[in-house]
């Protein structure tokens, strides 16, 4: 939604954006959506666009706007009387993303750290969640998600979490991160 788009820019280019968004529809590399309370919302013209956009941004800029989108969307969903819980998968994911282009980037400091564990935490909470609602597939991709945003400093508590009450062995936590690391590797290809 546009309201978003203006929360994340520089705010120097905040007073810029309906007419830069006017200027990348003409060029047909986004379009207009209509959401159904009516906000104006836009969506890149085709994937390709949007992945240019997004690759052309350093990785420090991506960990910078995953975070400040995460801290826009719980704000805005509280003031708009919404359960951010509903939110937690897309929430752990964006924050995931920020921790991974930190930690690639050699940055391992308490925030850092505390950011893999806000992550892992909602991402978590997101797959008990799924398995109370019987969602094997989506229970694992999150599983994995979490075990990435853990770290190896957290990696067996956030198996513990993910689990909540169904017994798991040290090597079942190990080979789940395993496959992690090589869903990681292959996201960055």
């Amino acid at each position: 939604a546009v309201p978003a788009v203006v929360d994340l820019v520089p705010a120097p280019l905040a007073s810029r954006v309906p007419t830069n968004l006017g200027t990348l529809t003409g060029k047909q590399l986004v379009q207009p959506n209509v959401d159904g309370e009516g906000d104006s919302a836009y969506r890149f013209q085709h994937l390709l666009v949007r992945d240019a956009a997004y690759n052309g941004l350093l990785k420090r800029e991506r960990a910078d706007l995953h975070q400040r989108f995460v801290a826009w969307a719980e704000s805005y969903n509280a003031a708009h009387g919404v359960d951010n819980r509903e939110f937690e998968e897309i929430h752990g994911y964006h924050l995931e993303a920020a921790h991974r282009y930190l930690t690639e980037l050699g940055t391992i400091d308490p925030a850092v750290l505390a950011l893999g564990k806000r992550a892992s935490d909602k991402l978590a909470s997101a797959g008990r969640r799924a398995m109370n609602r019987g969602d094997i597939v989506g229970r694992e991709r999150i599983r994995e998600d979490a075990y990435l945003a853990a770290g190896a400093r957290g990696i067996h508590e956030a198996g513990a979490a993910l689990v909540a009450g169904h017994e798991v062995r040290r090597n079942d936590v190990e080979r789940r991160m395993r496959i992690a690391h090589r869903r990681q590797q292959h996201r960055a290809h």
